[in-house]
C-alpha cells in the first residue's frame, strides 16, 4: 500500500492560482471592473485559497476567514487601480500581506492599561 502525503494547504492554493490561465484572469479582471459580479465571484474562487494561505501564515487563524473577505472587499473597491489585469493575483497578495500586518498594528493598540 502506498501512502502519500498531502501538499500543505498553501502549496495547493499557490498550485491552483499558477496554473490559472493569465488571459483568463485578465479577461474575469476587465469583466469585474465594469461591473459584472459574476467575474469577481469567478476571481474570488480562484484566488481566496491563496489569500487565506497568506494570512494564515500571518495572523491566528480564528481570523483569517474574516480577514479574506476583507481583502477581497479592499480589491473590488480599489479595483479601477489595478494597472496590469493579469497582475491581479499578485496584487491582491500584497492587499492580503498589507491587510495582515493592519491586523497586528490594529491589536497592539487594543490592549487597554489598567
Amino acid at each position: 500500500m502506498e501512502t502519500a502525503r498531502s501538499a500543505p494547504a498553501g502549496a495547493k492554493a499557490l498550485a491552483l492560482v499558477r496554473d490559472a490561465e493569465p488571459d483568463s484572469v485578465a479577461i474575469d479582471v476587465a469583466a469585474a471592473r465594469r461591473g459584472d459580479r459574476g467575474a469577481f465571484a469567478a476571481l474570488h474562487a480562484r484566488f481566496a485559497p491563496m489569500v487565506h494561505a497568506i494570512l494564515l501564515a500571518r495572523v491566528p487563524p480564528r481570523e483569517a476567514d474574516d480577514l479574506v473577505q476583507d481583502v477581497f472587499v479592499a480589491a473590488l473597491d480599489r479595483l479601477a487601480a489595478l494597472r496590469l489585469d493579469a497582475a491581479f493575483g499578485a496584487w491582491l497578495a500584497a492587499i492580503a500581506r498589507n491587510r495582515a500586518a493592519d491586523y497586528h498594528r490594529q491589536s497592539a493598540k487594543e490592549h487597554e492599561l489598567t
